[in-house]
């Protein structure tokens, strides 16, 4: 996914070194002129109109006209004074998908480095402190649960119950002397055996949910990903059929405006009287805004079907481990802590992932709720729409590909044809 955003990010959400002068003017003239405006969007503005050669703007030797300049920097500003209107919106919209389009295991890291900043304290405190009486050693434990809640995502640190069951199932796998042994570790081995703690505590607890013992406060996690899942697929699917009502009155709309003139061999535009050329543009703008967010939309549905995939996956995963657990504990007053104590850490990994699924999902809505935002900033032409379709029918995507079905294009000269694969260094 990451690749998919990389290179034009780099490219056209950074400001350009060359443009530097030229973006200061942009800004002074944006406050004098009071535009709203954020750096990142400007930067966008700047990079993109740079590459329109009507304003000479080379970058090996910058133009020296200075009305070149004045236009460049009314041109973007020009741009950006408008906030609600589709080109602009449609740029806004473009800017945040570049920098907000995640890489997975950016979320997923994201999300550790904030649960690490919450606990930090907490862990600072268990593996830095002293303990002496046994009074500080319960107090350093006291610790130690709260840490494995709030890390595992075992239920509300300030529930007793969920606290209480914890503390269970750390004394079923740590004896007195095993807890006098820990606090006398370096602060580099007691933060590994915490690591190691936590993992196999968290598995105890969800081995236990699942058997059907007591987990009090703690979620049924595949449960809860299956309806995050069902409602992000819906809301999605909702969003898609929004943008294609709008997509499809567009574009019949300006089919309806254009036609071939036989005698010129060329494309003309037959407006009604009460549609300018303005009005025109407008709606080409806004058919632009609306396709943008439909592909960035059946984009995030795509995603949404590999997340389920891995999601699947990862319940298998997650009902063969319990599975193992239970072979190995059944009909048995005692086993070896070394064969069992790894399968819980195993069971406790695939929890953590169903939490990361859970975030990503989250991410996803968050994404989705914003673009639709950002089209629900621009002003209303419907009845704009609607005047220039005039008579006509509404068709879909399906209707126009229809009427093309099976025909081919007649080529005057076939053989100075050829169609090449893109690169990025064509002139």
């Amino acid at each position: 996914m990451s690749a998919l955003v990389t290179v034009p990010k780099a490219r056209l959400l950074e400001p350009n070194a060359a443009l530097l002068p030229l973006l200061q003017e942009i800004l002074r003239h944006c406050e004098r002129r009071n535009i709203r405006y954020d750096r990142p969007l400007v930067n966008f503005v700047m990079n993109l109109l740079s590459l329109d050669p009507k304003f000479e703007l080379f970058m090996e030797t910058l133009s020296a006209d200075r009305r070149n300049h004045d236009d460049f920097v009314e041109a973007c500003c020009g741009l950006l004074a408008d906030d609600r209107s589709p080109a602009l919106i449609a740029l806004r919209m473009q800017v945040y998908f570049l920098d907000n389009f995640f890489d997975k295991d950016e979320i997923v890291e994201k999300h550790a480095r904030n649960l690490q900043a919450k606990t930090f304290p907490l862990t600072k405190e268990i593996v830095d402190n002293d303990v002496i009486t046994k009074d500080e050693q319960d107090d350093i434990f006291d610790k130690v649960i709260l840490d494995i809640v709030m890390t595992m995502g075992l239920g509300n640190p300030e529930c007793k119950d969920v606290l209480a069951e914890t503390m269970r199932a750390l004394n079923s796998v740590m004896s007195r002397s095993d807890k006098a042994k820990f606090v006398t570790l370096d602060r580099k081995d007691r933060l590994m055996a915490l690591k190691d703690i936590r993992e196999i505590v968290a598995g105890i607890r969800i081995f236990n949910k699942h058997s059907g013992n007591t987990a009090n406060g703690m979620a049924d996690l595949p449960k809860i990903l299956d309806q995050s899942h069902e409602s992000t697929k819906s809301i999605l699917q909702i969003t898609l059929c929004e943008i294609m009502d709008k997509v499809n009155l567009l574009t019949s709309a300006l089919n309806a405006a254009i036609a071939y003139d036989l005698r010129n061999q060329s494309i003309i535009t037959l407006l009604p009287e009460n549609i300018t050329s303005d009005d025109f543009e407008t709606i080409k703008d806004l058919l632009i805004m609306y396709r943008q967010h439909e592909v960035y939309t059946r984009k995030l549905i795509d995603e949404l079907a590999a997340i389920k995939l891995a999601i699947d996956s990862c319940k298998l995963e997650y009902e063969a481990k319990l599975l193992r657990i239970h072979e190995a504990v059944q009909y048995r007053t005692a086993i070896p802590t070394d064969r069992v104590f790894p399968k819980f850490s195993e069971l406790t990994r695939v929890w953590l992932q169903f939490q990361n699924f859970i975030f990503l999902l989250s991410e996803m809505n968050q994404m989705s709720n914003m673009l639709t935002s950002l089209t629900e900033r621009c002003a209303s032409f419907d009845d704009l729409a609607y005047r220039l379709l005039g008579e006509s029918q509404i068709q879909t995507d399906v209707d126009r590909l229809n009427k093309v079905k099976g025909k081919r294009l007649a080529l005057t000269e076939p053989k100075n044809c050829e169609i090449v694969p893109f690169e990025e260094n064509m002139e």
